[in-house]
């Protein structure tokens, strides 16, 4: 049996129900709500540990997201960005799936720190303190304290509340923080932005 077979068959059970396991072109692992459909990408050298993560990530998805209210969701926060929601639904639902199968929890660790190796999420030459806030928060609740991440006193409240969500509404809500807080801080950087060139042009610096 190959391995994907046997991934099929984890996956089935882990979602109690009989949903459809591809084997896709896809950039990552997915999971199509409506459709009931996993999808694990093309990966060379993939270990059981990561496979286990994928599978154990989507099937989070499959049964924790609600079709409804994520096809919904945008509209439910006008702006909002569809990454937001998806960083918060995915600190919930691994943390419900982790708490219904503690037994994944070694295989998400091995799976992250595989994930980092192959640098997956492409900060193996950056700096991640000086990432997006939003960049952050989804690299701290992705690598399980494996990537060391900062939040200044100001953000920590709302990454506090993120990683505490355990419904659905949670979720809405966080985001709605997130975004507000996001866009008044954009706000505030354009308006000192736009300061700085008014205080230049004012003191003759072209």
């Amino acid at each position: 049996m190959t391995n994907i077979a046997k991934k099929s068959i984890l996956a089935r059970l882990l979602a109690r129900e009989n949903i459809t396991v591809e084997q896709t072109n896809h950039h990552t692992a997915f999971f199509d709500v409506e459709r009931r459909i996993l999808g694990l990408p093309y990966w060379k050298d993939v270990g059981n540990d990561l496979y286990d993560l994928l599978v154990g990530h989507e099937i989070g998805h499959a049964l924790h997201t609600p079709a409804e209210g994520w096809h919904e969701s945008t509209t439910q926060i006008p702006g909002c960005p569809r990454s937001y929601i998806n960083i918060v639904e995915d600190i919930r639902i691994e943390k419900l799936v982790l708490r219904e199968f503690p037994g994944l929890l070694g295989s998400f660790m091995r799976g992250y720190q595989d994930l980092l190796d192959r640098d997956f999420f492409g900060i193996k030459n950056e700096n991640v303190n000086k990432l997006s806030f939003m960049n952050r928060l989804n690299i701290f609740a992705r690598s399980r304290g494996l990537v060391k991440v900062r939040f200044s006193s100001k953000e920590q409240p709302y990454v506090d509340r993120a990683m505490a969500v355990e419904t659905w509404e949670d979720v809405m809500n966080s985001c709605r923080e997130l975004y507000a807080f996001m866009k008044a801080e954009l706000e505030a950087e354009r308006a000192a932005q736009e300061a700085l060139i008014k205080a230049a042009q004012e003191a003759g610096i072209s």
